[in-house]
């Protein structure tokens, strides 16, 4: 199963971004930082590429990412990709 068909699964799940948001933190806390850095990057391309059924859980998992950007002293990045989550969020309703 590929990391997306795996974060599909997941998504299918009414908490799935949660999850999904979750198992990216445990897996860079538990990676050297070039290691999370590589890890962030494919559950970014994983996110972007994703069809979420709720806009929410988009701004969520971007947002968690970027969480992990920041905690990786990686700040350009993680404003970059917060920036993202919020103009996701502002055009949540319509």
């Amino acid at each position: 199963m590929s990391v997306k068909e795996e974060a599909e699964t997941i998504l299918s799940n009414p908490n799935g971004a949660l999850v999904l948001a979750k198992i990216v933190e445990q897996a860079t806390q538990a990676e050297q930082s070039a290691k999370a850095e590589q890890v962030l990057s494919q559950a970014l391309e994983v996110a972007k590429t994703m069809k979420f059924h709720f806009r929410g859980d988009k701004v969520k998992v971007i947002t968690a990412i970027a969480i992990e950007y920041a905690q990786l002293k990686q700040k350009d990045k993680s404003e970059q990709l917060l920036a993202q989550a919020l103009k996701i969020a502002e055009n949540i309703h319509q």
